[in-house]
């Protein structure tokens, strides 16, 4: 058996999810006790460097759940736009972010 690398973590970044397909896969870094930030690797894309999903200029935690069951759309839970932890969708197709569940 024989094991393929698929991405050669040296920033200290941590898997927080895996799509059905194993096509992409999402990292985290934690910056501080309240600022986080999620990246997206591409398995097919070679030689790509992390994609920063969580831009936002001021501190926010980010948190990956799970991919849809088709892949192309990643649920994740952040603090980013309100006071409280809300579930955001990002899709792969048009890489747009927009609100799943808001509380």
């Amino acid at each position: 058996m024989f094991l393929t690398i698929l991405y050669k973590n040296e920033s200290g970044l941590n898997i927080e999810t895996v799509s059905p397909d194993e096509r992409y896969f999402v990292l985290s870094k934690s910056n501080s006790n309240k600022d986080s930030d999620l990246f997206l690797v591409d398995n097919q894309a070679k030689g790509q460097k992390p994609v920063l999903l969580s831009n936002v200029e001021h501190d926010a935690t980010f948190s990956a759940n799970s991919f849809s069951k088709d892949g192309q759309t990643l649920y994740y839970q952040t603090n980013a736009h309100g006071e409280f932890a809300q579930i955001w969708q990002y899709d792969l197709t048009t890489q747009a972010h927009k609100p799943y569940l808001v509380a």
